[in-house]
């Protein structure tokens, strides 16, 4: 078996030979061959920068993720102004209720919102729409429907209330 083996090796070895010194053409097959050799070369080394780039980038942004997700946990709570403006801007944001016709406010960490937005709906809505988790105590709805006493004097739906903080 080793004796056929080594037979067929010599042989293709023989007739590449053959076909790269060949005298009427074996000139342009060897220069051929080089540049084609130096192409996938050229080629293989893009490859593997691209993938060592793709992979620098990739750990890049596992540390970017891995800082955003401690950075998180060390923040203080925000005081009450910030509170507000968050929760205003959250609230404001889309068409159901003007800014007039609420009033926001933040007492230790708890939301209060004041007002009347026009349908019950609505500020059941805005109420569970008040973001609790932006490191305040939270706001927990208790809306004062229009056939709650004192409603129809005032005008006016309470919604607020108080959470545990974490």
């Amino acid at each position: 078996m080793f004796r056929f083996v080594s037979l067929m090796a010599a042989a293709a070895f023989g007739s590449l030979l053959a076909f790269f010194f060949d005298p009427n053409s074996g000139r342009g097959r060897r220069a051929k061959a080089q540049d084609r050799l130096g192409a996938f070369l050229r080629r293989s080394t893009n490859r593997i920068e691209k993938r060592g780039h793709y992979a620098a980038s990739r750990i890049g942004g596992l540390g970017h993720q891995l800082e955003n997700a401690l950075a998180g946990q060390n923040e203080e709570a925000p005081n009450d102004a910030t509170l507000v403006q968050r929760v205003e801007s959250q609230i404001m944001r889309g068409q159901e209720a003007t800014k007039g016709a609420i009033n926001i406010n933040a007492e230790d960490g708890v939301i209060v919102l004041r007002g009347r937005t026009g349908s019950v709906t609505t500020d059941h809505r805005l109420g569970k729409s008040c973001p609790s988790r932006e490191g305040g105590a939270g706001s927990q709805e208790s809306t004062s429907p229009p056939w709650y006493p004192g409603a129809e004097q005032t005008g006016a739906a309470i919604v607020g209330g108080r959470r545990r903080r974490r």
